[in-house]
């Protein structure tokens, strides 16, 4: 199955292949060390011309001594091997997505620019792949174009039947055949952790010492190459073979063989302390981090209790509003009921006015008739002085019971009167009251808000 959305006439210039790959050549696992080799070859072979197909093949035959079926860092394959300590440098070490490869390659050209690097190599680590990308700063010209980067590959894919040199005209081609060779990978359910473990890329770039730079020969020690394979973690010959093999050479070759064992104690003795520092710098960075999550959890105590006491001033206001808002509210019903109670008395008077207006009315015509009764008395000069005296009795004693009536409709009115008095005296003294239990609540609240400040 093709990789690549378009044919790739559309990204690659052209290609420089081989029938072999890192798996016909017996390193399954060896695509770090294929490629740390091919930036190394590339970058000091000036003339890209003459990255040919006996190249390609002397990378692989690098590869095919790393017999171990487990992959390796760039870390790991750069200190295991003097070779590449000696002829190369690593400048940067970073990570980046792949959705970031853009922003990869135009790091790395900035970077090789500005440090005046004619070529740089960027070896890209997606587990359980690697490939290296040269980047040309300098006008390399084949033919009637100009070749901008180089990619190696010791894969076999379906566009290469084995490992090759890929040569591209631009950054935008190169990028996009990349997004094409490592795409984005999301599933269903998963999270941004997952995410970034699928689709990091793990990225060094890598330039020529000087001694790299001036060198005339670059040919492989393959002697020193398998000592040192011998001594990477999961190889599977044992010591006592490569004593055999340098016992069988006995005495031929023995000088030989003390200066080459002597150079392999140095470079082991290099790699030591490369591994001690690195040990240190760990250590350092595990004291670092250790640091930073007692401070982390010091400030999550601290959050923790501001929030509870935060939580308490919370529950405090919340009751103090529910303690007002019931206030209020038993104050509205008092005001309910008097009001309706002043609505009852009100209705009461009036009630005993109009009584006592109708009451006015009767008498007044009650006296209208006894003046009539008198003048038709009077008008009767027949009537005898008895019946007048009765009369007259009568009506003395009609005038005192309406006398009296009306006096005690007068006390009646004085007490009701009275009774409005305190009621409104009482109601002024309620509304000061009030006044008061709200000027301290006030307080209540700017002393709350002062504790929280």
């Amino acid at each position: 199955m093709n990789i690549f959305q378009k044919s790739p006439e559309d990204y690659v210039l052209f290609y420089t292949q081989t029938n072999k790959s890192q798996y016909s050549n017996g390193g399954v696992s060896s695509c770090t060390l294929n490629a740390l080799e091919a930036t190394f070859q590339i970058l000091w072979n000036q003339n890209s011309a003459g990255l040919n197909k006996k190249i390609l093949d002397d990378i692989l035959l690098v590869g095919s001594h790393y017999k171990p079926s487990t992959h390796r860092s760039f870390e790991e394959i750069f200190l295991s091997f003097s070779r590449y300590q000696k002829y190369t440098k690593v400048l940067f070490t970073k990570q980046f997505l792949t959705k970031q490869i853009p922003q990869m390659i135009n790091y790395s050209r900035q970077y090789s620019i500005k440090n005046n690097l004619n070529r740089c190599g960027v070896v890209i680590t997606k587990p359980p792949e690697t490939v290296s990308v040269v980047l040309l700063n300098s006008k390399i010209e084949l033919g009637e174009k100009e070749i901008k980067s180089i990619i190696f590959d010791s894969h076999r894919r379906k566009d290469h039947s084995g490992a090759a040199f890929i040569f591209f005209e631009s950054d935008r081609k190169l990028v996009s055949y990349l997004k094409q060779l490592f795409p984005s990978i999301k599933l269903n359910d998963m999270d941004l952790m997952q995410y970034e473990m699928l689709n990091s890329l793990e990225v060094n770039l890598v330039s020529l010492t000087d001694e790299g730079e001036n060198s005339k020969s670059i040919d492989v020690n393959y002697q020193l190459l398998k000592h040192e394979m011998r001594n990477t973690e999961g190889f599977v010959p044992s010591m006592k073979d490569f004593k055999n093999e340098i016992l069988n050479e006995f005495p031929k070759n023995a000088r030989k063989w003390i200066k080459v064992l002597n150079s392999e104690n140095q470079l082991l003795f290099q790699q030591i302390a490369n591994f001690n520092k690195i040990f240190e710098q760990q250590q350092k960075k595990n004291q670092q981090f250790q640091r930073e999550l007692d401070l982390n959890q010091q400030m999550i105590t601290e959050k923790n209790n501001l929030i509870q006491v935060l939580c308490k001033q919370i529950e405090k206001k919340e009751k103090k509003k529910r303690r007002k808002k019931e206030q209020e509210q038993e104050q509205e019903q008092k005001q309910k009921q008097e009001k309706q109670k002043k609505n009852e008395k009100e209705k009461g008077v009036e009630k005993e006015v109009e009584k006592g207006k109708k009451n006015e009315e009767k008498q007044e015509k009650e006296q209208e008739k006894g003046k009539k009764i008198e003048e038709e008395e009077e008008e009767d000069n027949d009537v005898d002085e008895k019946g007048e005296e009765e009369k007259q009795e009568k009506e003395k004693q009609e005038k005192e019971k309406q006398e009296k009536e009306k006096q005690e409709k007068q006390e009646k009115q004085e007490k009701e009167k009275e009774k409005k008095d305190k009621q409104e005296h009482e109601n002024i003294e309620t509304l000061e009251e009030n006044k008061e239990i709200e000027i301290e609540n006030e307080k209540d609240k700017d002393k709350d808000q002062n504790e929280i400040l």
